[in-house]
């Protein structure tokens, strides 16, 4: 019985006792000419960078591009199933059709110019004091634009488990109010470009 224990130990020593081959990790596709503290991004991504094409039909490419292209496909399919197709009036399948022809027809909307909004820049030139630009800004709520007042429903900014009604600015192209108030020499630059 103790041969066959130490037999057994043995055996499990030996195996144990094998070596492993050491593990190589290959990396490929780095720019050693760039040293990676100067510029991180082009040490690791050159040559993926100067050798992907992005199609030009894309803004760009990724991962997220290459898995959003089955949706893309199947979104085509249903919008071209909807708007090649009789529906009934007023059926969700007939405004989303109709909605989705009117928006590919670039000889009618090229044709047209800016005839559609007529009516509103008309409105806008109005405008000529606080009131009518509240009056202008109130009509366009109603209807479903916001100018440049939006109300919506969020979390409460103190309590986030509670929503609360919201009014916020719109249409500011700018990023934040800094880039509005900021004095220094690159914002008044920003600024300026805006202003003209």
């Amino acid at each position: 019985m103790k041969n066959i224990l130490t037999l057994f130990v043995a055996l499990f020593t030996l195996a144990s006792c094998t070596t492993r081959e050491k593990k190589v990790t290959e990396i490929t596709g780095l720019d050693l000419t760039k040293k990676p503290g100067d510029n991180f991004f082009m040490y690791v991504n050159k040559k993926w960078y100067d050798s992907t094409p992005i199609p030009s039909s894309q803004s760009g490419v990724g991962a997220y591009m290459f898995m959003n292209y089955p949706q893309r496909i199947r979104l085509q399919g249903i919008l071209d199933s909807v708007s090649q197709t009789q529906h009934p009036a007023g059926s969700i399948e007939q405004k989303v059709g109709d909605f989705y022809v009117s928006g590919m027809d670039t000889l009618t909307i090229d044709k047209r110019g800016y005839q559609p909004i007529k009516p509103i820049l008309s409105r806008i030139e109005g405008i000529n004091n606080v009131p009518s630009l509240m009056n202008f800004v109130a009509n366009e709520i109603k209807v479903g634009n916001a100018s440049i007042m939006a109300f919506g429903v969020g979390p409460d900014d103190k309590n986030s488990s509670m929503n609360v009604a919201h009014a916020y600015q719109t249409g500011i192209g700018l990023p934040d109010r800094d880039y509005y108030f900021k004095t220094d020499a690159p914002t008044v630059t920003i600024q300026n470009a805006y202003k003209n």
